[in-house]
Parts: structure tokens; C-alpha cells; sequence
């Protein structure tokens, strides 16, 4: 299925907000490469016209993490994910994830 076929199938269900939320935190993801099998989490929520967005990156046991937060403008919803998802990268040593 296409984005724009995705879209219209999901529209009774996604709301603008949940677009924008969503928006911010599949960009954090990408710049990660984050999936199902790291420990990578990224929450973004719309409060009063900003994206509010925190991320937290952690070692496989949970003994070390990074984390991060930010708000920007709806508008500006994928740039904050990237620019967290960069900013973190940056912090996060070679092997980080090993065991």
C-alpha cells in the first residue's frame, strides 16, 4: 500500500495531532536506525501549537543511557526528531549496544 493509500485507509482513526506526534518520532527512529531489537524509545505529544518531544537511548542491560528533550513548532515536527536523533548519535560511543 502506497503513503498516500496508507493515509486514506487510516484517516477515520488518525487524527491531525497523532500525524504530528508520530511524524517526530519515526524521523528520531530513522536517524537510529532504531527498531524492535534496541533499546531506543522516543515519545512526542502536540501541546498548545509545539511538539513536545523526549527520547532516551539505553545499553541492552539498562545500565547506561542518553537521553534527550526538545519542542519545536507542529511545522517543524520531522526536523525535531532528526535533530534529536542526531544529537544522540553524537553522544552514543562505538559498541554501545553490544552486550
Amino acid at each position: 500500500m502506497s503513503g498516500n493509500a496508507t493515509r486514506a485507509f487510516l484517516a477515520p482513526v488518525l487524527d491531525a495531532a497523532t500525524d504530528i506526534a508520530l511524524t517526530a518520532e519515526r524521523a528520531f527512529l530513522r536517524v537510529l536506525d532504531g527498531s524492535c531489537k534496541t533499546p531506543i524509545g522516543a515519545y512526542a505529544r502536540v501541546e498548545t501549537g509545539n511538539v513536545a518531544f523526549h527520547a532516551i537511548v539505553l545499553k541492552p542491560d539498562g545500565s547506561r543511557f542518553f537521553e534527550t528533550a526538545a519542542c519545536g513548532p507542529l511545522a517543524e515536527a520531522a526536523s525535531l526528531g532528526e535533530t534529536a536523533g542526531q544529537e544522540l548519535a553524537a553522544q552514543i560511543p562505538a559498541g554501545f549496544f553490544d552486550s
